[in-house]
């Protein structure tokens, strides 16, 4: 490692893959950037009216129900009970309102959005109803709802988004016959407050981890403005915005 500590350690020597309060740290860093990266998303959507809200709100809520839902499991351990205890107060009352984010949606909403953001229907029996069945049911109740698409053609190539699907998976997702845009926003209005909570509480854990064990993160590698290494200057245009 440099004497100016710009390098880390090697990731086995700060996790150590043999303790289990390590790979919780892990577990829980990887949520805390899933769940950023849909938040901003999802902002960005909401904010730009992006057909495509619909879906970061979905994803939104399930990076956080899973996110919590490994949290529940790892803290049956007594080394990560140990390592949570260590937290600050503050971000103990963030990792509160995380949970109670979930508790205001609902537990039948949740077993929906889990369902139904990283699976599409199938009539296979794994569930009952089945997922096809419930498709069914919501596509029956959509009569009020145009079947749309969108083109947005902002950029250097046309992308064309199926709205309809949007609207019946946001349906199936909120576990309400409705795609309607405000169910969405208040959902999501909910589940960012605990998302936002649940990342302030990671932050907290990976320093309270580090500052326990004495690991050596390194300097933060800042995302610079700089020529792509093998990449001509036509197709780095391509790839990056003007």
């Amino acid at each position: 490692m440099p004497e100016d500590g710009s390098t880390g350690d090697p990731i086995p020597e700060v996790f150590d893959p043999d303790r289990i309060e390590a790979r919780f740290v892990v577990a829980m860093s990887m949520a805390r950037n899933d769940i950023e990266v849909a938040l901003r998303d999802g902002i960005a959507a909401a904010a730009d009216d992006r057909p495509d809200f619909a879906y970061r709100v979905r994803l939104v809520t399930s990076h956080l129900v899973e996110a919590l839902d490994s949290l529940n499991a790892y803290s049956q351990d007594d080394a990560v009970k140990k390592l949570m205890a260590r937290v600050p107060t503050d971000a103990k009352k963030d990792l509160t309102k995380a949970r109670r984010a979930l508790q205001q949606v609902g537990s039948k909403v949740l077993d929906q959005v889990r369902n139904n953001t990283f699976h599409f229907p199938s009539p296979r029996t794994n569930y009952h109803p089945t997922s096809d069945e419930q498709l069914r049911e919501v596509l029956a109740s959509m009569s009020n709802r145009p079947c749309e698409m969108h083109l947005d053609h902002r950029g250097e190539h046309p992308v064309i988004t199926l709205t309809f699907a949007g609207d019946v998976a946001l349906a199936l997702a909120l576990a309400k016959h409705s795609a309607d845009e405000d169910v969405a926003r208040q959902q999501f209005e909910i589940t960012s407050d605990g998302a936002v909570a649940f990342k302030h509480w990671a932050d907290a854990l990976v320093i309270t981890y580090l500052e326990v064990t004495g690991s050596h993160v390194g300097t933060p590698r800042a995302i610079e403005d700089r020529p792509l290494p093998g990449v001509g200057e036509e197709a780095r245009a391509q790839i990056l915005p003007p």
